[in-house]
């Protein structure tokens, strides 16, 4: 480079401004590529006075002399002209409090490091974190703990040498990400994407100025932070995370806001409007501002509308509210007069019509107050053409009786949608019968269980209050569940009887004070009725006495079943008896568990023992019980059989004697012989009784021929068996025959 030239600026390079940089960054830059240490010599070679980011009104012509850049580079960047209270960014006009103090310098380390220099958004006041890293912002050095400057020695390096990095902090809220996420891309000139997780207006706040949405938030803050003046916002990150929180979920956090300001500024009188009513923020919010449309902040005035019709029974609204909603929707709201004539009604059918069908409406203060109906708020239009009703006919065709279908009507589950005037309209009655028949779970009609019973007969019962409009109130609401359908018709739906019967002494109960009659606390507690009247004398059941006998509490009832249990349900569960329970309990030596003997009459009792030992109880099971004594004694007859048999064998083989042998069995002689006898014979097992119908052929000892079984049935099991016990007690028959041989040379 020419010395002249070198002398001229003082500069070596000359890096050109990026669109979307910040001025004070920029500067900082320049001066770090020319190895300056702060930017205090770019201040000296444009003399400027005082060396220092005092002020934002910069000389621009002389900073593009000095970093040979074309004016108009710089001015993109500039944040004021001509116009000394007029400032922008990047372009976007906004107030003088919208921009950071020069004192205050906030950066996100990573954004610096992956773009290469420092964004003009960092210049926002209530730009608080970063919506692409979702963190917070670095505003002092980590190592010497002192707030940045703009005088250091480069963009990412502080005056104490240290390196700028990542700041270690928790991670920004989604809704304060998405807000500050448009006015970064508002700033940078980027596109905004309509996806959101948390409710919030993307397209809504999208079409705003930024310097509108930066006002928006600002009067957001104020009056969710109950503070009079906007200019007590001093706390930044206070002032974004009130405006988040009221623009998520939109518009329900921004009714909350309304509602909260119209209880502590109005009383509870009509009239008042509801632009007064939110202590002037709707003037404030929806006001012209200059240079911005209109239109642009309808999505606000349609909130406060819907706030005031829906919300605010007191809501009224002036004429110039009215007329800027009706610019964009001018057919949305009519008088009743108008009402009236769109449909074909007359004037006491209109306000009968609004009466039932609950249209919302708004009230307008032009010099007086005038009633205005939505047609947005109209699901459905008041009248259909169709066949009307009388009452009797409406009921037979439903299957209910006059008396149920006017009180149904009457407490409205019965829906009046089509008509408005007397009698019942076919589109109605024919609703109504769609649902009753929903309630069916299968589609096909199937016979009637033994166990259940249709609505034809549940209306001949006594057993409700309110008859069948009772029942059908209980199908309606799930208290009886539909189990079919006979005949494919309201009275052929079928429920379980005792479903039933419990709803009956459960709706009998409330109507007489949750109370029951004694029959009723007896079954439940499973004892007898006479029982009952001596647990409520001896006040363990709350009971008192009417005209129709003696009533029980149901908290009574409840208090007794948590603490005691009836042996008779127990002794039921298994099988037994309660005096087969007793006695086993006793037999079995275990700790008492009767803790209550209630004495009735002449001679009876009821035992209830306590709720904890009720699983000790069911453990006695009779059937396991018997079954287990006649195993044991099946064993224990077989056993004496075997050794029987033994001792036959060894009789017939010659080891011992029949007497040997009736003492060793207990036994006489004789016997013994006869049971020598049927073995012989070929009974496989003569200690069993014969089978009926068998014979026995006589053993001949001069044919040579062995003894023939007969027609004893099952002879080759016994002879199985016969051979199983020499296999087995062959050894011990041996043991003992040489005994025996021993004896007898002894002798």
């Amino acid at each position: 480079m020419p010395e002249a030239l070198l002398e001229a600026d003082g500069l070596v390079r000359h890096p050109r401004p990026y669109p979307t940089e910040s001025l004070f960054g920029y500067l900082l830059r320049l001066a770090e590529e020319n190895g300056y240490p702060t930017p205090h010599r770019i201040f000296a070679l444009i003399r400027k006075g005082g060396c220092q980011f005092n002020s934002r009104r910069i000389p621009l012509p002389k900073l593009a002399r000095v970093a040979h850049r074309d004016l108009c580079e710089l001015e993109r960047i500039a944040y004021c002209f001509t116009d000394k209270r007029q400032h922008y960014i990047l372009g976007h006009p906004v107030a003088v409090r919208d921009l950071r103090r020069h004192v205050k310098v906030f950066l996100c380390p990573a954004c610096v490091r992956s773009v290469g220099f420092i964004e003009a958004h960092w210049d926002l006041e209530l730009m608080t974190g970063c919506p692409v890293h979702r963190s917070v912002l670095l505003s002092r050095c980590p190592k010497c703990q002192l707030r940045l400057r703009w005088m250091r020695p480069g963009q990412l390096e502080c005056s104490c040498g240290a390196m700028l990095g990542r700041v270690d902090c928790p991670t920004l809220p989604d809704d304060e990400a998405e807000l500050l996420g448009i006015i970064r891309c508002k700033v940078l000139g980027l596109p905004v994407s309509s996806e959101t997780s948390t409710g919030m207006p993307i397209s809504e706040l999208s079409a705003l100025s930024l310097g509108g949405l930066l006002f928006l938030m600002r009067t957001l803050a104020k009056s969710h932070l109950q503070k009079k003046y906007r200019r007590q916002l001093d706390d930044s990150q206070a002032v974004v995370t009130a405006a988040a929180h009221v623009l998520r979920s939109f518009p329900d956090n921004f009714y909350k806001l309304l509602w909260t300001l119209g209880e502590q500024s109005v009383t509870k009188q009509c009239g008042g409007g509801v632009e007064n009513q939110s202590r002037g923020m709707y003037t404030e919010i929806c006001g012209f501002r200059a240079g911005e449309p209109p239109e642009t902040r309808d999505f606000l005035r349609r909130a406060f509308l819907d706030f005031a019709i829906n919300h605010l029974d007191r809501g009224v609204i002036t004429a110039k509210s009215l007329r800027h909603l009706q610019r964009t929707n001018p057919k949305r709201f009519i008088t009743r007069q108008e009402f009236g004539e769109r449909f074909g009604l007359g004037k006491l059918t209109t306000l009968r019509v609004l009466a039932m069908k609950n249209i919302p409406t708004i009230m307008v203060r032009t010099g007086q107050i005038k009633t205005l109906i939505d047609l947005h708020q109209l699901q459905e239009p008041p009248m259909i053409p169709g066949k009307i009703f009388p009452l009797r006919r409406a009921a037979a065709a439903i299957g209910v009786s006059v008396k149920a279908l006017r009180m149904l009507r009457t407490s409205g589950h019965f829906e009046v949608k089509y008509l408005v005037g007397r009698g019942y309209h076919e589109h109605d009655v024919k609703h109504f019968i769609e649902r009753l028949l929903a309630l069916n779970p299968s589609t096909t009609n199937k016979a009637l269980p033994c166990d259940c019973i249709t609505y034809r007969a549940m209306r001949g019962s006594h057993g409700t209050s309110e008859g069948s409009a009772g029942i059908i109130r209980a199908l309606l609401s799930g208290d009886v569940r539909v189990m079919g359908n006979v005949d494919g018709t309201v009275r052929g739906l079928f429920v379980s009887r005792a479903e039933f019967q419990q709803f009956c002494r459960n709706d009998r109960a409330r109507q007489n004070g949750n109370s029951r009659t004694a029959v009723e606390v007896a079954e439940e507690i499973h004892c007898t009725h006479g029982c009952v009247h001596r647990l409520a004398r001896l006040k363990l059941l709350d009971g008192w006495k009417t005209r129709t006998g003696l009533r029980i509490s149901e908290q009574s009832i409840a208090r007794f079943k948590k603490k005691y249990v009836s042996l008779v349900s127990i002794a039921r569960e298994i099988g037994s008896s309660p005096s087969a329970l007793l006695r086993h309990w006793a037999a079995a030596k275990q700790m008492p568990v009767v803790v209550l003997k209630v004495a009735y009459g002449e001679g009876k009792q009821q035992v209830f023992v306590r709720l904890k030992y009720r699983n000790l109880l069911l453990s006695f099971r009779p059937a396991m019980w018997r079954e287990l004594q006649r195993s044991a004694k099946r064993k224990r007859r077989l056993a004496q059989e075997q050794q029987r048999l033994r001792v036959l064998q060894e009789v017939n083989q010659g080891h011992i004697t029949k007497k040997q042998a009736a003492l060793e069995l207990g036994i006489c002689v004789g016997y013994v012989c006869q049971l020598l006898a049927q073995w012989r014979a070929g009974d496989d097992n003569p200690l069993r009784h014969r089978q009926r119908g068998a014979t026995v052929e006589p053993h001949n000892p001069g044919s040579g021929e062995t003894s023939s079984r007969g027609t004893i049935p099952g002879e080759r099991a016994g002879e199985k068996r016969r051979d199983e016990l020499r296999h087995d007690y062959g050894p011990a028959l041996a043991g003992r025959r040489s005994n025996s041989e021993t004896r007898t040379q002894c002798a």
